[in-house]
Formats: structure tokens, sequence, C-alpha cells
């Protein structure tokens, strides 16, 4: 009894001092609250999106579908009126974070922030990964 209460114990430590980490994800990202902005994504009217957080950045078409849907690529989403860029690789410190708006060619919107600083999130608590980078910009 002794003895399996000793490889329990020691389980415990072992996989962190007793904390049960849960396995949610979570990715580096800034936010861009659009306002007004929103207004360029017409109707099934591709807009190529350029934003950057730092020296990372992301350049994708977006197209509003008339279900409200959006095609987004691998590294901009739009949901609801917020554009979210993911990026890989966490930022140091507080940076530069920009995003340009093109319509058939034409610059329909840009925003540069300097000194942005991004919020360190543990969707699974203290002492689990992942730990990501997260900002919110409204525009």
């Amino acid at each position: 009894m002794l003895r399996v209460a000793i490889v329990l114990l020691t389980g415990l430590f072992v996989s962190g001092c007793g904390v049960a980490c849960t396995l949610i994800g979570c990715n580096n990202s800034v936010s861009f609250q659009l306002g007004t902005a929103a207004q360029n994504f017409g109707l099934n009217e591709p807009v190529l999106v350029k934003a950057c957080a730092g020296t990372q950045c992301a350049e994708e078409t977006v197209t509003l579908s008339s279900d409200g849907s959006s095609s987004t690529g691998p590294a901009l989403r739009l949901v609801s009126g917020t554009l979210v860029f993911d990026f890989n690789t966490p930022v140091s410190g507080a940076v530069t974070v920009s995003l340009e708006l093109r319509k058939n060619g034409n610059v329909v919107f840009t925003s540069s922030r300097d000194g942005v600083t991004f919020s360190n999130l543990q969707p699974n608590g203290p002492g689990c990964a992942p730990v990501c980078q997260q900002a919110t910009l409204t525009l």
C-alpha cells in the first residue's frame, strides 16, 4: 500500500507537481477590430490583406460571401468584423503592428500602430503549454 502511494505521488511530481493540463490550443495572433474599415469587404469582392506584427507578415486575399462566411488563407481570417492574423514566432517587447487593405490594386485602408505589447495567454492554466501571445487593436 505504501509503495502504491509513493508511485502515485512520484507520478504527480513528474507530471508538474500535480498540475493537470488540458489540451486546449492557441495561436499567437493580433485581432483587428475593423470598425468602419469593415465596409471595404463587400460581398464577393476580393480584398488583398497585408497584416504585420513586428517583422512577421502575411498577405492573403479575403472574400466575403453572401452567407456571411469568408474565404481566407492560413494566416488571416475575417470573423464578424474582426480580422485575425495568426503568426508563428512570439514577438519580443513592443512592436509595430500594421494592416493594409487593397481592392483592384488600390490601397483602400491602412493603419499602423507603434509600441503594441502582446499579452501572454495560457488556455490550459499556469505551468501548462502552450503559451500564446495575443493583442487586439480597435481601428
